[in-house]
């Protein structure tokens, strides 16, 4: 027999797997015995798969499936973690299939699991990671671990049953919006929230590892209407969940709805849960109700209790910062000062250090003097320690750098005026932030700069997106964009919080970062800065694009200070 395939099924949780090899008749005339030949694996399978419980009953053809074959201490011949591809027909296909030992009297030990991981073997602890995006099948097939082992078999022509089992938790989580309810759900995404996504496994033994990694949000779908009912899975790595967790969360268009399990409960391995979330009305808010949680199919019936839920407010790129300190979404801004728009959920590790997971964006931009010494002698803050545009793309440390300027001996010696006139200086920017929400107003670096043309002005900019020029007198200075779109988008932003749209109108204006070059030579314009200018020809009528670069020396030439704020965005509650 030419073809030898290993047959992988799942019927409900337990599927009956063989091993066979030809009848004995054929086998007797062929002179075939199983020792020293390929171990033949055979399956009977019974349900299909449902394209809403992925797996249920039987493997889904885009996953692989790994196996190995042990006798004693040492695995056999193709036996150490073979890999084999799921057929239409419920078969799995090895490239090359695990042989019985030469010994007649050797056993073998089978232990299968899947999803395949090439790194894994059979008797460590090996470690397994659920997706956070299970809103796809490919998320969820590569979440659910399911595990197999057959001991001490006897070389045999019979059937040798495998069982295989689901080693992790299942949830399903229904949604059911009431007529009344005040929330649009049509593209709002459903996460399982706050559960560790690691384990491990051990082959060997089934031995399922504790939980362990940073609690995260889990994607299980997306409504794709406004729907007022539909079931989303999920499959999570079985944990202890404590009373009053955030558990399932529902983030629509205009809020996001959150609910809490009021007791506490723990999901076992195998097991598969069922949750409600009824979304109602109240007074003040949408509702949303966690209903009574059941095992159904894969073991006894569990209530583990109700939960009702509140709206959360998680603020987001373009909403505001108000100079009392507290901050608003974009879309429910009537009333305060607004002082800045969030621009960057992602900060430097010096910045997150510290306290702080977002930046704004002041809204007024003023023309400030680099130095007033064409010969100075050294440099003001801490160069990258390269020089090109990659180097200095991600760089978000415009906060740190600002302090250095400040501390350095040449402002240090500037006179009052000069002090005042100094680029890093942001004092005249008056719209103080009160309380302890909010770091202090400074000169961005270059890489806060990109965030603020790619997260506002959707640029679309990366470290290898824009083209060198060939200008000597602005020396790697890219050209990035030819989209007049990136400064109408910011101007409408800007115009929207503060009435004025002047901050980023055509003209060729300089915008300057505090990242400095990192050539030896700082020395009058040889020493260069990081920035872009948006250029505009004929009098500032017509549009002439966007360069990004280090094409600006220190003089007494001016350049335009966009403020920036390091702040400290509330957890979502």
């Amino acid at each position: 027999m030419k073809t030898k395939n290993l047959f992988l099924g799942m019927a409900a949780m337990m599927v009956t797997v063989g091993f066979t090899a030809c009848s004995s008749d054929e086998m007797e005339s062929q002179g075939f015995t199983p020792i020293g030949n390929e171990i033949n694996l055979t399956s009977e399978v019974s349900g299909t798969r449902s394209a809403t419980e992925l797996q249920t009953n039987a493997l889904s053809t885009d996953v692989k499936v790994g196996a190995f074959g042990i006798s004693g201490t040492e695995a056999v011949t193709n036996g150490t973690n073979n890999q084999y591809t799921v057929n239409a027909d419920k078969t799995l296909l090895a490239t090359d299939n695990m042989k019985w030992p030469t010994d007649a009297s050797a056993k073998v030990n089978i232990y299968a699991y899947a999803p395949y991981n090439s790194n894994w073997t059979y008797n460590a602890a090996n470690s397994f990671t659920v997706s956070t995006d299970q809103s796809t099948d490919a998320g969820y097939l590569n979440s659910d671990l399911v595990y197999a082992k057959a001991a001490d078999q006897a070389q045999t022509t019979s059937a040798i049953a495998l069982g295989f089992a689901h080693k992790l938790a299942r949830l399903s989580v229904t949604i059911k919006k009431g007529d009344d309810a005040d929330v649009d759900l049509k593209d709002a995404k459903i996460y399982i929230t706050n559960t560790k996504p690691t384990t491990t496994l051990n082959p060997s033994t089934g031995a399922l590892g504790e939980a362990s990694g940073t609690a995260s949000d889990i994607c299980i779908g997306e409504f794709t209407a406004d729907a007022t009912s539909k079931t989303f899975y999920g499959i999570v790595v079985p944990q202890a969940i404590t009373a009053g967790t955030k558990f399932v969360k529902i983030a629509a268009k205009t809020k996001t709805l959150l609910a809490k399990l009021n007791a506490a409960t723990t999901l076992a391995s195998g097991k598969a849960y069922t949750f409600t979330a009824s979304i109602g009305t109240s007074s003040t808010e949408a509702e949303l109700t966690l209903g009574t949680v059941s095992l159904t199919g894969w073991g006894d019936a569990t209530d583990i209790g109700s939960a009702t839920t509140e709206e959360i407010v998680s603020y987001e790129i373009g909403d505001y910062v108000l100079t009392d300190g507290t901050f608003v979404k974009k879309a429910a801004y009537t009333t305060g000062t607004i002082a800045g728009i969030i621009f960057s959920k992602n900060v430097s590790a010096t910045d997150a250090a510290a306290g702080y997971n977002a930046y704004a964006m002041g809204l007024e931009r003023k023309k400030q003097s680099f130095t007033t010494n064409e010969t100075y002698p050294d440099q003001m803050c801490t160069p990258l320690l390269g020089t090109a545009f990659t180097d200095v793309f991600s760089d978000l440390d415009g906060r740190t750098r600002t302090s250095q300027m400040l501390a350095s001996s040449y402002y240090n010696a500037l006179d009052a005026d000069g002090k005042t006139a100094f680029i890093g200086n942001l004092n005249w920017y008056t719209k103080t932030i009160s309380g302890e929400n909010a770091s202090s107003w400074f000169l961005p670096s270059f890489g806060q700069l990109m965030q603020i043309l790619n997260n506002l002005g959707n640029a679309g900019i990366t470290s290898s997106s824009a083209t060198v020029g060939s200008s000597s007198s602005e020396a790697s200075c890219l050209d990035a964009t030819k989209e007049e779109s990136v400064v109408t988008a910011l101007n409408t932003l800007v115009t929207a919080a503060s009435g004025s749209g002047d901050m980023f109108k055509k003209g060729n204006i300089d915008f300057v970062s505090s990242t400095e070059n990192g050539s030896s030579n700082y020395t009058g314009h040889s020493g260069k800065i990081w920035g872009f200018k948006i250029k505009a020809a004929n009098n500032d009528a017509d549009w002439n694009g966007l360069t990004v670069g280090r094409h600006y020396g220190r003089g007494t030439t001016q350049y335009s200070v966009i403020p920036v704020v390091a702040i400290k965005l509330p957890a979502e509650e």
